[in-house]
């Protein structure tokens, strides 16, 4: 019999935590690599050569834009719906870790050719190749244990719904891949990956809206108003995902990435259902008042922060301007603003429910609020400098050599927030996460996540 207090499922919150500290430790990795490769922007910088510079930035998008991200990714969606299968989940997060080591090991090891392709740059190396394989095959096998037969989906609120649709945009995702693996895997990792890469972003919109919904509902305490319009959303996302499956049967896949029309329509796509989400909460937030009755949790920082990058990211959308930095403050902004800060804010949120933070929510708010100024400011120097022409992927070298030499500089300031306040949420979530794991005692009933929470 299950003592009074107890968690309701156990392993289930053994397999949540267990995600949590893949996605925790991916993102200190990210951040460790993401100030070297800051560090070697700045103009005059002797911190790495050019060679190393190439491959920790591979390193750095890896674990920043997949392993962390698709961590989350599983996260969110076992805190929407509990799995059907825990065995898939386990499986799947030792695959991930696995992939994780390699990949780790790969981008410091300094072997083979660095290729900075777009979505998915690679070290063409069978290590980081199989770090990468890896890590999509636990994210599937933990995506498809939420999955249920339609008729299930029925009874579960929105937020079970989207991860069910985020898992079906992930398969899409997989078939992408595969696409390119077989119609282009001879060409270039630039057009073999750009289905996947096209899809995978629309795997992210789906758990960022998840993100938003269940944060939003964490603090009123009310589901969302117009279900309808969230339900069919959501299931435009895999919907859309599967253009970068099919646009490999296109006769010459190889000119894919050049076709800047079919570029344009698929990152607009991903706007369309995400805009009705955002419609959706912003009218509930709006009507509850729920960001002036807990202006000071980490749920309503990240919900504001989020939504802000978010919209900021659509406003820097690199049309005209592919080669220059503008390019890099787009995704800066929609990744790493809106879709990270969204998922940090769920660690918080999660950690809480679960009875593991143990206090620390107004730290949790001023760490979002530090982290989103250092994502502003390195958004506007990387902005700054796309318009003056700096191209992307240069090191200091190069930065130095323009006339955008002058603002890069000030990248060495525009990244102090932003790396305090991810080493503050790395050691506030681990801290958490290790303290839970190592007590032995009954841990207290988590709190359901559709109810309010206290400051």
């Amino acid at each position: 019999m299950q003592a009074p207090g107890a968690l309701p499922d156990r392993p289930g919150g053994a397999l949540l935590r267990g995600w949590l500290l893949l996605a925790v430790g991916a993102a200190g990795v990210a951040g460790i690599l993401a100030v070297a490769v800051a560090a070697a922007r700045i103009p005059g910088a002797r911190v790495l050569s050019g060679d190393s510079f190439v491959t920790l930035l591979v390193g750095h998008v890896a674990f920043s834009l997949i392993v962390w991200l698709l961590a989350g990714v599983v996260v969110v969606a076992l805190s929407a719906t509990a799995p059907r299968s825990p065995g898939a989940g386990w499986a799947g997060l030792g695959l991930a870790a696995g992939g994780s080591v390699l990949l780790l090991w790969a981008s410091l090891a300094g072997r083979g050719r660095a290729v900075l392709s777009d979505y998915v740059p690679v070290v063409d190396t069978p290590a980081y190749l199989g770090g990468l394989a890896l890590v999509a095959s636990g994210a599937a096998a933990a995506l498809g244990s939420v999955v249920r037969p339609g008729p299930a989906h029925r009874g579960q609120p929105v937020t079970g719904w989207g991860a069910a649709c985020v898992a079906a945009s992930f398969g899409a995702t997989l078939l992408a891949a595969l696409g390119g693996i077989l119609r282009a895997g001879h060409l270039s990792t630039q057009v073999m990956f750009w289905g996947a890469g096209h899809a995978l972003q629309y795997v992210y919109a789906g758990a960022l809206a998840v993100s938003w919904y269940t944060l939003a509902g964490a603090v009123s305490g009310a589901p969302p108003p117009a279900e309808g319009v969230s339900r069919a959303a959501f299931a435009l996302y895999p919907v859309l995902a599967l253009q970068g499956a099919a646009l490999y049967a296109l006769p010459d896949p190889a000119a894919l990435p050049g076709l800047w029309k079919v570029n344009l329509v698929l990152g607009a796509g991903i706007s369309v259902p995400t805009i009705a989400h955002l419609a959706v909460v912003a009218a509930a937030a709006a009507r509850r008042g729920t960001v002036r009755a807990a202006a000071h949790t980490p749920e309503v920082a990240a919900l504001v922060l989020s939504v802000a990058f978010y919209l900021l990211g659509g406003l820097l959308a690199p049309v005209g301007t592919r080669g220059t930095l503008r390019v890099t403050a787009h995704y800066h902004a929609v990744l790493v603003g809106g879709v990270t800060v969204a998922f940090m804010g769920m660690v918080h949120h999660l950690l809480d429910v679960h009875g593991w933070a143990r206090g620390g929510r107004r730290a949790a708010a001023v760490q979002l609020w530090l982290f989103g100024a250092g994502v502003l400011a390195t958004v506007g120097v990387l902005a700054w400098a796309g318009a003056l022409g700096a191209p992307r992927k240069m090191a200091g070298s190069v930065a130095a050599s323009g006339p955008w030499a002058s603002v890069m500089r000030l990248m060495a300031v525009a990244a102090v927030p932003a790396v305090l306040g991810g080493a503050l949420f790395v050691a506030l979530a681990l801290a958490a996460l290790l303290r839970a794991s190592r007590s032995s005692r009954v841990l207290p009933a988590p709190r359901a996540l559709a109810g309010p929470l206290p400051p």
